[in-house]
């Protein structure tokens, strides 16, 4: 969508998706409001300002535009990205909750309240989603994509991974853990030396590490007597 020599307009409350063009470009623009719309999969940036001077442009949210790359272009004068009195910026896809975005031009602009976008409205950040795989387009949240018995929210929430049933690759997958309470982020909960599945196998205690490794090589101990016991009984018969 591309304005050109517009003044004190009101862009608001759209959905922008374009594919192989901008999503909103301003050319020898001033003083408009570019204000709560959805700029979403455009192949160039998500909003373009140039030769444009004292737009406003908040509550945006910005996703997967310019290929991955920064979303926005700025290379006017006293173009706002924020807003101070009502300490609000834009949402974006590539931001993992830091306060701070960057916008691509010489304008040096930038974006101070900047915030994580949730597009499809299932209250796990778009960055994350794209991170571990998730679908930033339906709401998922409850579905489980590692088949570990814990929703894509709880793995969020965690701070397990919902795209690795065994986070912490010790043998127990993470619902389990969490019944347990054990570690499902650290492999070896008590830190004696003997992850959490091994000492489950082993009737060890997980929490304590007075006495696991004497248990462990006890049971392991009894194990290989038994094998060996099994070897000579087939030797005999």
């Amino acid at each position: 969508m591309w304005f050109i020599k517009s003044d004190f307009s009101l862009f608001e409350n759209n959905i922008v998706n374009f594919g192989q063009s901008y999503g909103i470009r301003l050319s020898s623009c001033n003083n408009n409001s570019i204000i709560r719309n959805v700029i979403f999969n455009n192949s160039k940036y998500g909003i373009s300002v140039s030769l444009s001077n004292n737009n406003t442009i908040l509550e945006n949210v910005f996703v997967l535009n310019n290929n991955g790359s920064i979303q926005a272009y700025d290379d006017g004068l006293n173009n706002s990205w924020y807003s101070n009195l009502e300490s609000v910026g834009n949402f974006w896809s590539d931001n993992n909750g830091s306060a701070f975005h960057l916008i691509d031009g010489e304008s040096g602009s930038i974006d101070i309240f900047a915030n994580y976008s949730d597009y499809d409205k299932d209250s796990i950040p778009d960055y994350y989603e794209l991170e571990v795989g998730l679908d930033i387009t339906i709401n998922d949240a409850n579905d489980d994509l590692d088949g570990d018995g814990l929703s894509n929210f709880e793995e969020f929430t965690l701070g397990t991974f919902p795209n690795n049933p065994d986070s912490d690759d010790d043998g127990l997958i993470d619902s389990v853990e969490v019944d347990l309470t054990t570690d499902p982020m650290f492999n070896d909960t008590d830190n004696d030396d003997l992850i959490d599945g091994l000492e489950i196998q082993y009737g060890c205690d997980p929490f304590s590490n007075d006495t696991d490794m004497i248990y462990f090589l006890r049971s392991l101990s009894n194990l290989v007597f038994q094998e060996k016991n099994k070897d000579r009984e087939l030797l005999v018969s």
